[in-house]
């Protein structure tokens, strides 16, 4: 059977051409006893990267600044219809009606578009640290976003991701071809490394429908048997074939999940924890925040559709996972900011600090943590941006060793000091 052949015949999926097309995947030999293992304690971390930056102050709004509504005239969210603000607050700004932002602590508020999130924040679910990302200041989507993945912000030359490195600091050996998962169709530069990892659009996708997924994998590995590098990714992908196949994959009467790109990757995940097949990491990724043009304020526009889109595929992932989100912490990054002012054409150009968003069954919500810097004109980055007070790494940091356990952050971001945070679990 040749190559060109076997993929035809096989109408083979994106996670199969993602695996076959070298060096997109790339995973290193699985050295595993127990490959069906559980995981260790059940905790695990999904990390979001929404793709194109975010306009964080138009996702988490300071409301309380009357510089925000000086400098965004037409985009800006009105402050909320409840009166916790002081006379001087109210001195500007859009007037308040059912499409103001929705409060969170007197300062700040969410977005319209969020009101499960609010409600999650209410719940103590959720923990927003605003003012935060990274300190390189590079406006290029390309170089910003692989210096977020790679954990090494300013560093061109990393080839290995931040994820991937946690994975080698929870545990050095794999037991289960699903620890480290990214429901993508390529494998994202956070992921690659060492550690071996898995990449698919679908769990479905390992099955390859009604076809014999044993002599599907069989015939693969055969066909790659002479290469190291190819035959160890055939094994990972082998065994996961394996366990997808004999694993019981059922929809939940709660599993109500929107059509979106993003809720239709986070019900993977969710499939992935219900099943027991020990993720420990998930990475999933959404398009389309760099919103140049129409961004919008709270109904027409670009940023209040994502919103919604987003909110709502949160609370379906949630409602899914119902007791079990309480093992799960979800933080979400994105390259940079916007900034500050409005250009002309209803939207906003690339900027500097963001906002990132933390939900969990065990966070310490209901906060906007962090040091707030102000949108006064002397406290603005460049004199465009919001200022960074948070690096994202500080959040991560965070995150993998009060949840997943690493004890030393070091190997995970070299070159980053982290002498301990209480922005997320308090």
């Amino acid at each position: 059977m040749n190559r060109r052949y076997f993929l035809k015949s096989a109408s083979l999926s994106a996670v199969s051409l993602g695996f076959l097309g070298m060096p997109k995947f790339f995973v290193k030999t699985l050295q595993a006893q127990d490959l069906n293992a559980p995981s260790r304690d059940g905790k695990v971390l999904v990390n979001i990267f929404m793709r194109g930056a975010v306009d964080g102050l138009n996702v988490v709004v300071p409301y309380g600044e009357d510089n925000y509504y000086s400098l965004r005239s037409s985009i800006a969210i009105p402050r909320p219809s409840t009166r916790l603000r002081q006379s001087r607050q109210e001195s500007r700004g859009p007037t308040a009606s059912e499409d103001a932002a929705l409060d969170l602590d007197g300062f700040f508020g969410v977005n319209p578009r969020m009101k499960n999130i609010q409600k999650m924040f209410q719940a103590r679910e959720a923990v927003f640290i605003h003012a935060s990302g990274s300190p390189d200041g590079t406006r290029s989507h390309f170089e910003a976003q692989n210096f977020m993945e790679a954990g090494t912000p300013g560093v061109a030359t990393t080839e290995t991701g931040w994820l991937n490195r946690t994975m080698t600091q929870v545990d050095g050996t794999a037991r289960t071809p699903f620890e480290l998962v990214a429901i993508t169709p390529e494998l994202p530069l956070s992921l690659r490394g060492d550690y071996p990892a898995l990449c698919f659009n679908s769990i479905d996708e390992l099955k390859f429908g009604s076809r014999d997924s044993e002599e599907f994998s069989s015939a693969l590995a055969e066909m790659y048997s002479s290469s190291q590098v190819l035959g160890g990714s055939v094994s990972i992908l082998r065994e996961a074939m394996k366990v997808a196949k004999n694993s019981k994959i059922r929809d939940d009467d709660n599993s109500n999940y929107p059509a979106y790109p993003l809720a239709k990757k986070l019900h993977e995940v969710a499939k992935l924890i219900k099943m027991n097949v020990g993720l420990q990491i998930a990475f999933v990724d959404v398009e389309g925040w760099d919103t140049h043009v129409n961004e919008g304020g709270t109904e027409n526009g670009v940023l209040p559709n994502l919103l919604k889109q987003f909110d709502e595929s949160i609370k379906a992932f949630r409602d899914d996972l119902g007791e079990k989100f309480g093992n799960v912490v979800v933080v979400t990054m994105s390259e940079f900011g916007r900034t500050v002012h409005e250009n002309g054409n209803g939207g906003t150009d690339h900027g500097h600090a963001n906002v990132m968003m933390v939900f969990g069954g065990n966070v310490n919500g209901g906060r906007v943590a962090g040091k707030w810097p102000g949108l006064n004109e002397n406290d603005l980055y460049q004199g465009r941006d919001l200022a960074l007070a948070t690096d994202f790494r500080t959040v991560l940091s965070e995150a993998i060793t009060k949840h997943l356990g690493v004890q030393d952050v070091a190997p995970v971001f070299p070159g980053f000091e982290y002498s301990g945070s209480n922005l997320v679990f308090g």
